[in-house]
């Protein structure tokens, strides 16, 4: 396994990962062209990990301002959008728009796809658990 150089608190991937992020604004895209990932779901995994890290997002954060991007003039932006699709003929979808991504900035939406792996050996697992979580599942599975 190749040793990781660390810049500055970040891999060289990382800082590959951040220049990618900042470029397409999509942290799937990023890792898929930095990590060597099979498939999206992948990519999205290794995305929301770099994107949870303090220091990915702070020197996000600084790249962002550095090109005078603001979240404050993002969000009085959309908030000016999503007023202005009610008062004037804008689009409904540009107000609805508008109103997810304030959703989502506070917290208050999330749109997000929970994967999980379970391995059990079913020759040697309880019956009773076994039909829990078939059940469990089974109720995951029906309410899309």
């Amino acid at each position: 396994m190749a040793k990781k150089k660390i810049l500055n608190g970040l891999t060289v991937k990382q800082k590959k990962f951040i220049d990618e992020y900042v470029k397409s604004g999509n942290g799937t895209e990023a890792a898929m062209k930095v990590y060597n990932v099979n498939g999206k779901v992948s990519a999205a995994a290794v995305a929301s990990d770099n994107l949870q890290k303090l220091n990915v997002r702070k020197s996000i954060e600084e790249i962002m301002a550095d090109v005078g991007y603001s979240t404050d003039k993002s969000v009085s932006t959309l908030a000016y959008i999503q007023q202005a699709g009610k008062d004037k003929k804008l689009s409904a979808g540009d107000s609805i728009r508008a109103t997810e991504l304030l959703l989502k900035l506070e917290g208050k939406l999330v749109d997000r796809k929970q994967v999980s792996k379970l391995n059990i050996n079913i020759e040697t697992a309880d019956k009773v658990k076994l039909l829990k979580l078939k059940e469990k599942y089974n109720k995951l599975l029906n309410t899309k």
